[in-house]
């Protein structure tokens, strides 16, 4: 091997360790993240879930309904209709927003 071929093998050595030591450190900076970020992929993964089955959305908002009616009477029901709808209203500005 020539000179230029172990210089080039000596700067690709060196250049994994120092790689090898910024995934260290990206690890640790990240270690405190992964368990929010989880949960925050698990809400947007049930909320797409609802998103394909509409039926399904409207049934659990039927029976809330239902339930709370019987408790509160109609204006129980009038206010967690107009929750749900307002609710329904941000998630789907932020499906649009997430898609563009």
């Amino acid at each position: 091997m020539n000179s230029r071929q172990t210089e080039l093998l000596l700067r690709r050595k060196q250049l994994r360790i120092k790689i090898a030591t910024q995934r260290l450190h990206i690890a640790q900076i990240a270690q405190p993240w992964q368990e929010p970020l989880h949960k925050a992929d698990r809400v947007l993964d049930t909320l797409r879930s609802l998103r394909r089955h509409p039926a399904l959305l409207a049934g659990l908002a039927g029976m809330a309904g239902i339930l709370l009616w019987r408790r509160g009477g109609l204006a129980s029901l009038s206010r967690v209709a107009l929750r749900a709808w307002g609710a329904y209203r941000s998630l789907s500005a932020f499906a649009r927003w997430r898609r563009h």
